[in-house]
This record gives structure tokens, C-alpha cells and sequence, in this order.
């Protein structure tokens, strides 16, 4: 007889301000091509209320279940966020190294409102979004966040890991996941991955 061994789910929420690449993570799960930065940057851009998608990477020759939502930032969407605070195993807090306020808004909003629902034993990824444009900076604005800046905050809001992403590198999507898998396995919570759609569908 052939025993099968269930697979492991590990659940990831995106946390970050609007327009610093969230949704493209999530489609990189999947596989498919990164939203072009121009959309990013005027009208075709649509703003995320809820997203989920599933997929799959590899830890020690394991596969892994990654459950990724994404959720608006915006106030009034903010009991959808607490949806998916309350099932993630791990969290990615995302910033564009373009944007100092986003940055910043890790620090003074989105990690106290996880920790609001949750206390503060959570496990964070602090990722630097769109490093590909970091040098297209006008000398106007302010300067971009740093590599060496980035680390230094995720060291000092406690973060379990740092790294930087460029959306026209798949492999920058590879190693994000990889490490959600890595910290997620270490403090999966015994839910079914669906638990959190059935809530906000509101079937049981």
C-alpha cells in the first residue's frame, strides 16, 4: 500500500502600502508576468480589495503549499486585513526602496496592526520592492532606501528576514517564497488553508 503524505500549507499575507508591488509578488507565485511599471505608475493600476493564490516551491527536496493573500491598505478595508492576519503563519511587509514613506508606514502602521490581533511573536519577511528603477530616482526626490538601510530597519523592528526583490527577476520571486516556506513551517498553525475564504464568503 502506497501512503501519501499530506502536504504542507504554510499561509503568507502581503502587508504594504498601495503601489509597492504586493500584487505582483502574488502573481509570481503563479508564474505569470509581473504588472509593467508603467501600469504601476498612472491609470491602468486597480487597487486590490482581496486576492488570493496558491502555489507551490520546494525546502529540502519537500514541496510546499504556500497560501498567499493580498488585501487592500485602505482604512475602510480593514476587517479583511484581520481576516488573514488571524490564519497567516508568516507575513511579507513590503516597501518600495523608491518610497522612504512606505518604508516608514511599515514600521509605524502595519506592524502595530499585526500585532494588534496577534501579539508580537510574528514571523516577518521585510521585502524592498522595485530595486530594477532604484537608480531612476530624480534629484528632487528623495533619495532611494539603501540595501545596507533596509537590513538596519528589519533588524530593528524585529523582522526574521531581509531581502530585496527586482520585478524583472523571476528568481527575485523564487527566493521570497523559499524563505516563507523556510520561517512559515516553523510556526504553522493547524488550519485548513480555506478556513479564510469560507469566512469572508461566509459559508461553513
Amino acid at each position: 500500500m502506497v501512503v501519501h503524505k499530506e502536504m504542507s500549507c504554510i499561509q503568507c499575507t502581503l502587508v504594504g502600502d498601495k503601489r509597492v508591488g504586493k500584487s505582483t509578488i502574488l502573481r509570481g507565485l503563479e508564474g505569470a508576468d509581473p504588472i509593467p511599471q508603467a501600469d504601476r505608475e498612472n491609470n491602468n493600476y486597480e487597487s486590490t480589495i482581496f486576492d488570493n493564490i496558491a502555489g507551490t516551491t520546494k525546502l529540502n527536496g519537500e514541496e510546499i503549499l504556500i497560501n498567499l493573500f493580498d488585501c487592500s491598505s485602505d482604512e475602510e478595508h480593514s476587517a479583511i486585513r484581520e481576516f488573514a492576519y488571524k490564519d497567516s503563519n508568516v507575513f511579507i511587509l513590503c516597501y518600495s526602496v523608491v518610497d522612504r514613506s512606505s518604508l516608514n508606514n511599515v514600521r509605524d502602521k502595519w506592524i502595530p496592526e499585526i500585532r494588534k490581533f496577534l501579539g508580537k511573536k510574528v514571523k516577518m519577511i521585510l521585502v524592498g520592492t522595485q530595486t530594477d528603477v532604484r537608480d531612476s530616482v530624480c534629484l528632487d526626490q528623495d533619495p532611494p532606501v539603501s540595501k545596507a538601510e533596509g537590513s538596519n530597519f528589519a533588524r530593528d523592528v524585529g523582522a526574521d528576514y531581509f531581502m530585496e526583490c527586482s520585478f524583472s527577476s523571476p528568481n527575485s520571486f523564487c527566493d521570497i517564497f523559499k524563505h516563507v516556506a523556510l520561517i512559515g513551517k516553523k510556526t504553522k498553525r493547524k488550519r485548513s488553508p480555506v478556513n479564510l475564504v469560507r469566512r469572508l464568503l461566509g459559508t461553513n
